[in-house]
């Protein structure tokens, strides 16, 4: 299931990224860039896709990234809420980009997230750490690398609504500590 989810991301992510030169897609790929530059010092995750409808405005940004940390599914929730939140505050106060956007405020519809947590290249880190957590219909989805098969697979372990573990993030600010 999740493999057919990075598939249908990257598939959607190459489409959509073909190289455009107007305004709004420039000003979009500037703040993914200045982001993923941020989320590579602050936070050492590095992006390896990144992309979105963008044809006619700024209607969803898609953005994967990887890292080498250990986390569990708390951890995971912080991690992924703070980068959702921090990356939504970026577009919706940058003035600049406002007019382009498909709708305002940019929410988490309009964001698509993917964060991978590798042990080496290509190979996912081992239960019990969290080793994929996406976003699909506003539902997260925390998976883990499945020992049963051979191939890298994962297997969901929890799932849960944004707005429930946006809120348990907000009433719980120190999770990841």
């Amino acid at each position: 299931m999740i493999k057919k989810f990075q598939l249908l991301f990257w598939v959607f992510s190459l489409f959509c990224s073909c190289s455009s030169t107007s305004k709004h897609s420039r000003l979009a790929h500037g703040l993914i860039d200045a982001f993923s530059k941020k989320m590579k010092n602050t936070q050492h995750l590095y992006c390896y896709g990144k992309g979105g409808a963008l044809s006619n405005d700024v209607k969803t940004i898609m953005l994967s990234y990887v890292g080498y940390q250990r986390f569990n599914v708390e951890q995971s929730r912080k991690l992924y809420i703070n980068i959702v939140e921090d990356f939504l505050l970026m577009i919706n106060s940058n003035a600049e980009i406002n007019p382009y956007l498909h709708s305002h405020p940019f929410s988490i519809n309009n964001l698509e997230l993917g964060l991978a947590f590798y042990a080496e290249k290509d190979k996912f880190i081992e239960q019990p750490y969290i080793a994929y957590v996406l976003i699909v219909n506003e539902i997260i989805y925390y998976c883990v690398n499945d020992p049963s098969k051979t191939d890298n697979s994962l297997k969901v372990v929890s799932e849960e609504p944004y707005v429930e573990a946006l809120k348990i993030v907000r009433g719980n600010s120190d999770a990841m500590d």
